[in-house]
């Protein structure tokens, strides 16, 4: 072979070694999740979204990048895999959701606000509730002990507007159960109705009545199967549970009298 030949044999060798370790790499995408508002003393279950716009495999960590003074947080992997941070005192919290590949990464961080809590609420049923469709119902009122705790959070300081979603809560849970038990859900479906009408009466905001209610109804159905018997209700109801259409379509106008506490 004539050293012109091997020359160009030896250029043509090292373009491609050079060509061949030129990733052309995206950075991976990242998703913390929506801000929180939760009770102090409460394990959140940690979701989150990544993938690689180069099909490579990913790896994820999560990190507290704030908290405040005192507080004993821990992020932990239980058993099932499932990803938790406890919350051990009020104030207000960063976790940043860090996905990488073998060559670049991308965080994303979500705001968690926890309040303080009182003696009335039943403590946190922990992320491994969520593997009983029911959860618990610790203090026997009816309303599931983790819903419980997200509408004081949330609404505490709007004491009516508190009570009224409490009752939704309670309504949704009496629904769930007759739902599984008995074909005919008539009398728990005029519950619903019953909790709308006075959710109506209580916040007569369209928007701020509306927005709290569909929340509650996503807490009532953060796995899939509280999810799937969600919807199934809804086809039961005939309408959106607490969407769009209230007041409800069978004339669930604002009374005060469907209210089960004193106004």
């Amino acid at each position: 072979m004539s050293a012109l030949r091997v020359m160009i044999l030896l250029i043509l060798i090292c373009v491609a070694a050079v060509e061949a370790g030129e990733h052309k790499n995206r950075t991976p995408y990242a998703s913390a999740g929506y801000p929180h508002k939760l009770v102090v003393n409460t394990e959140l279950p940690l979701k989150w979204i990544g993938m690689d716009p180069d099909g490579d495999n990913i790896e994820h960590v999560w990190t507290i990048a704030q908290q405040p003074d005192g507080s004993k947080s821990v992020i932990r992997t239980l058993s099932n895999g499932m990803e938790t941070v406890y919350l051990g005192a009020p104030g207000k919290y960063v976790l940043t959701l860090i996905v990488s590949d073998a060559y670049s990464s991308a965080s994303d961080d979500v705001t968690i606000t926890v309040v303080g809590s009182d003696n009335s609420l039943p403590a946190d049923p922990g992320a491994l509730d969520q593997e009983s469709f029911l959860g618990s119902d610790s203090n026997t009122n009816g309303i599931r002990d983790d819903v419980e705790r997200y509408i004081h959070a949330n609404y505490g300081e709007h004491p009516r507007l508190l009570r009224a979603l409490g009752q939704f809560a309670h309504s949704l849970r009496v629904l769930q159960i007759s739902s599984m038990r008995d074909p005919d859900t008539s009398t728990a479906l005029e519950g619903v109705v019953r909790a709308e009408s006075c959710l109506n009466y209580v916040e007569p905001d369209s928007q701020i009545k509306t927005e709290a209610a569909v929340s509650v109804a996503a807490e009532m159905s953060n796995t899939m199967d509280r999810f799937s018997l969600i919807l199934d209700t809804q086809y039961e109801l005939g309408y959106e549970i607490s969407g769009s259409s209230i007041p409800a379509p069978n004339g669930t106008l604002p009374n005060k009298t469907n209210c089960d506490f004193q106004i």
